[in-house]
């Protein structure tokens, strides 16, 4: 039978939480940025109800284990703090979408600007979760472009929404249907009509 081993000094603690640390960093911080790896990653905020998602700084709590977003003006805030009505892009980033959207084009796939006021974004009574894209499943945020009912999206039959924002980073719709068609419903699996 082997002795124990004996206990680890101070320095040697110390050594080994400073390893633990540099594989990942954020894992002892209190606010923290979204990775591929993080643990709340496509979860949702205990306040917004919306997913997290890559690149959104967050405040997390190891006891209990939780997040909420710590920045997400318009969509995620402090119940103590007055909230703003929308976001309100600057004047260059606005431009830099509207040349993106130039460039990228929609085809003959209609696409809408999901608004504060539409179903799809707005909160419902719990347990029922926030509306999610078909591809992605993060949830619909108010100001994104989308394509409702891919399989006639020009007169919408179902409420199968999908992300085609490529200014946001969003190419849903791409990654799902490079060429844009659809031959069935992925609601209902019918065959679209002349497909």
């Amino acid at each position: 039978m082997d002795p124990p081993p004996d206990p680890m000094t101070a320095e040697e603690a110390d050594f080994e939480a400073g390893a633990a640390a540099a594989f990942d960093p954020q894992k002892h911080k209190r606010t923290a940025l979204t990775g591929l790896n993080s643990w709340w990653n496509h979860l949702l905020c205990d306040r917004c109800g919306h997913t997290f998602r890559r690149g959104e700084r967050v405040h997390v709590t190891r006891e209990p284990r939780a997040a909420h977003h710590a920045e997400l003006p318009g969509v995620c805030h402090d119940p103590a703090k007055k909230a703003p009505s929308a976001p309100v892009l600057a004047a260059d980033v606005a431009e830099f979408a509207e040349g993106v959207e130039a460039v990228w084009g929609s085809g003959d796939t209609p696409v809408r600007t999901l608004g504060a006021d539409d179903w799809r974004v707005a909160r419902p009574p719990a347990p029922m979760q926030r509306t999610r894209c078909l591809v992605c499943a993060h949830t619909l945020r108010a100001g994104e472009r989308v394509v409702v009912c891919p399989c006639n999206p020009g007169r919408p039959e179902c409420a199968a929404t999908i992300h085609r924002d490529p200014a946001a980073g969003l190419t849903c719709w791409e990654t799902w249907r490079p060429a844009g068609t659809v031959t069935s419903c992925p609601i209902t699996m019918a065959r679209r009509t002349g497909a």
